[in-house]
């Protein structure tokens, strides 16, 4: 073996040493929504201080996206949906359920909302994961929250890469 080679195989070595298997390699993609009033549209009927904060992370292995809804100063909660195409001004329908509450609203939510996963097949019949994935990358889908004193929506978040 030359020195030329065994160089060369003491850096491949050397490389090799240097990877740690233990950490997973990243095949996914984050999003996130921050929630105001604000940002309803059309605007809230009962005007709160409730606030949110929705992150989203695509796995490409499973083909599936993890979410999780974080709310403050919100009561009466009846659903959490992805809406879209749209943009900040405009209103769209429902894309994915992300957190559907029991009839008559939560009581009141200071923490965490909701916390799952979703894939296409969660979603029959509506729309693909693709195109979900195509929406919020290019923030033209949005994540609302309903309540019982604002029924189309208390706080909402245009969905955005993070």
């Amino acid at each position: 073996m030359t020195r030329v080679q065994a160089a060369a195989a003491a850096a491949i070595v050397l490389a090799i040493a240097a990877c740690d298997d233990d950490d997973p390699i990243d095949t996914g993609e984050d999003f996130i929504a921050e929630m105001t009033v604000g940002a309803e549209v059309p605007p809230v009927q009962v005007v709160t201080s409730a606030t949110g904060t929705a992150r989203f992370e695509f796995d490409d292995d499973a083909d599936e996206v993890s979410y999780t809804i974080d709310v403050a100063d919100i009561t009466g909660v009846l659903a959490a949906h992805i809406h879209g195409p749209a943009t900040t001004s405009e209103s769209a329908g429902v894309l994915v359920t992300l957190f559907a509450g029991p009839q008559g609203g939560t009581g009141e939510v200071n923490g965490q909302l909701t916390s799952d996963t979703f894939t296409e097949a969660d979603n029959p019949g509506t729309v693909s994961m693709d195109s979900v994935l195509v929406l919020m990358r290019n923030g033209r889908s949005y994540v609302n929250v309903h309540t019982v004193a604002n029924p189309p929506g208390e706080i909402r978040g245009q969905i955005q890469p993070d």
